[in-house]
């Protein structure tokens, strides 16, 4: 059952703990249509591949236009033989371009809304952040902070949209706790991808592993009031 509480006249919901010993049914994602940032790629690449499996359609939003292109055209040939998977590119890290990503989303859905948004675009890499300056300069440059505008910036970009997006999806109905997303092909569905560094420190990666930290955080206030948006 879930919990509620009253706070300045708001009803705020809490999910009860997910039983993660309950198979998981893939099947549900049929007929959905999925926006995924960073799809060309890793494990971005691998849940397109199995979304598409499973009868989805989904728009990969990626700065990587020859990977992306290649991705969709092998899955599209040899997995949903039917043009469901589509690229668009986008750099998460500016917020037009993220923008112009939701917007051909939508054109591409079949009915025209967006059921799934996926902020998965995420990055790792040298960071400077502890590395020692040049002692005898007057004061350091600025350190590099693409991992931040990244897994931070681009996942409140892609949080954002989909709040403003998500509502709008035509045949939906607002989500709550009882919903089930299974019983009908609309929903209202928002994913955020974490790492085991949203849990536990990496070591010489502090940037990477601040950024993962922050998407917990935004996750575990989204998940106490999104009922409020629906």
């Amino acid at each position: 059952m879930s919990s509620t509480y009253q706070r300045q006249g708001a009803p705020i919901l809490q999910s009860p703990p997910i039983d993660i010993n309950k198979p998981y049914d893939a099947a549900w994602v049929k007929g959905k249509v999925i926006l995924i940032t960073g799809g060309a790629s890793g494990f971005g690449a691998a849940f397109v591949r199995h979304w598409a499996t499973h009868g989805a359609t989904i728009i990969v939003g990626d700065i990587n236009v020859a990977k992306g292109d290649a991705v969709c055209r092998d899955i599209n040939t040899h997995i949903s033989g039917s043009n469901k998977v589509h690229f668009v590119h986008c750099d998460v890290t500016d917020w037009q371009s993220q923008v112009n990503l939701f917007k051909e989303a939508v054109k591409l859905s079949p009915h025209g809304g967006l059921d799934v948004v996926v902020a998965n675009a995420g990055i790792a890499g040298r960071d400077i952040l502890q590395e020692a300056a040049n002692l005898d300069a007057a004061a350091p440059p600025p350190p590099a902070f693409k991992i931040m505008d990244v897994n931070v910036t681009g996942v409140l970009y892609t949080t954002h949209l989909a709040y403003f997006w998500l509502p709008k999806n035509p045949g939906s109905s607002p989500s709550s706790i009882t919903s089930n997303p299974s019983a009908s092909p609309r929903d209202r569905h928002l994913l955020l991808l974490g790492s085991v560094a949203s849990l536990c420190p990496v070591a010489i990666q502090p940037q990477y592993c601040a950024a993962k930290h922050a998407v917990l955080g935004l996750f575990r206030s989204l998940r106490s009031t999104s009922a409020l948006q629906g």
